[in-house]
């Protein structure tokens, strides 16, 4: 498909009095989060909303008071009184989604991950910056305390010389007991599997941290290998990783694991640790924050009000706060027309990895990353 530029009502820069007008598409991440997120935060107005099934795309607009509520993705890009649309699709609409928003002169922030593939993520990153447009994926959990003072620890050169970092996750939300069934998440050609939805978060983080990855090697697994398909109940393939097994080395020299599953048994969490000459620090399960020197035992440390997000009301999801400072961010990039990191570029360094993994599970090699 070909997309070709038009001239918009959008201007290219914003006014400092005007608001920046928000068109948001997906009813179900996109109501738990972003659309309570971007009506908590200043000079965002919240104008249109799409999502699959358009009863549902209604209630969602009467719950919230968004005044428009569209049938379909592509009438909400093509309204012209929208300035950024926010992309929380299931991934293989991604890379339509995003060129179509670009192409009629509109800046976007898009659901990780980025894209299928890394053909695809260049792509929508070329056609960004082409046409200067201001995007952004939404990596919310940079925003997290814990993580964004695991960063400056290591900013700061606690760890000494930096040795390895170590990363799991575990959790039981795929499990046969939860009673979920097939659906996109399910298809690997789709975009499903817990590698491209977790594994994203997790290279985004040691990027972020650490620095630019060498090469990957590991294994990608279904440990379910079907679901009740959601209209005749019968068993239907799943063909995406539930479970997924990384080692790594950075251009740095640092070496590491990503070791991540969604159908191990407790309620689980992330375990991020790493080590260094001088000292460790990791963050537990219960996103508390530790660190170690020689052979004291591990401490359990006061993260420093300064990195508090602010709290959390009843009957919201942990991550709105965060996310809440990711579009503010967002905001100051559409007001200066630069894209703030985690940008576009940095999608696609993620999706580089990704394909990686996935290449040399087919292969069995390490693979070298460009």
């Amino acid at each position: 498909m070909i997309y070709i530029n038009y001239v918009s009502n959008n201007i290219k820069g914003l006014k400092m009095s005007e608001t920046i007008k928000v068109g948001i598409i997906g009813t179900g991440f996109g109501q738990k989060v972003q659309i309570p997120g971007f009506l908590n935060v200043d000079e965002y107005e919240l104008v249109a909303v799409a999502g699959q099934n358009y009863a549902k795309t209604i209630q969602v607009s009467e719950k919230f008071g968004i005044p428009k509520a569209y049938k379909s993705w592509s009438e909400l890009i093509n309204d012209p009184t929208i300035d950024l649309v926010s992309i929380v699709t299931p991934v293989y609409y991604h890379y339509e989604m995003v060129m179509e928003t670009i192409a009629t002169g509109k800046d976007v922030l898009c659901e990780k991950p980025m894209a299928i593939d890394e053909q695809q993520a260049y792509e929508m990153w070329d056609f960004l910056e082409k046409e200067d447009r201001v995007g952004m994926i939404n990596h919310e959990f940079r925003q997290l305390p814990e993580w964004r003072f695991f960063r400056d620890f290591v900013a700061e050169g606690n760890l000494g010389e930096e040795f390895e970092v170590n990363i799991v996750y575990s959790t039981y939300t795929r499990l046969p007991f939860t009673g979920r069934l097939w659906n996109w998440w399910s298809s690997s050609l789709m975009g499903g599997g817990i590698w491209g939805a977790l594994g994203s978060h997790f290279i985004d983080f040691i990027r972020w941290v650490f620095g630019e990855f060498q090469g990957i090697t590991g294994r990608l697994v279904t440990k379910v290998h079907s679901r009740p398909d959601p209209i005749t109940h019968q068993p239907r393939p799943v063909t995406s990783d539930d479970t997924f097994h990384a080692v790594f080395q950075l251009t740095s020299g640092v070496e590491g694991t990503i070791n991540g599953s969604v159908v191990r048994h407790g309620k689980g969490g992330t375990i991020i640790e790493a080590y260094g000459s001088e000292a460790s620090i990791k963050i537990d399960w219960d996103r508390t924050v530790w660190t170690a020197k020689k052979d004291q035992p591990w401490q359990k440390i006061k993260i420093p009000d300064k990195y508090a997000l602010r709290p959390i009301k009843e009957g919201e999801n942990y991550l709105q706060p965060a996310f809440e400072v990711l579009i503010s961010q967002l905001r100051e990039g559409i007001k200066k027309r630069i894209s703030p990191s985690p940008s576009f570029e940095d999608g696609y360094e993620v999706q580089k990895v990704l394909d990686a993994l996935r290449y040399s599970h087919e292969t069995g090699q390490w693979v070298v990353i460009n």
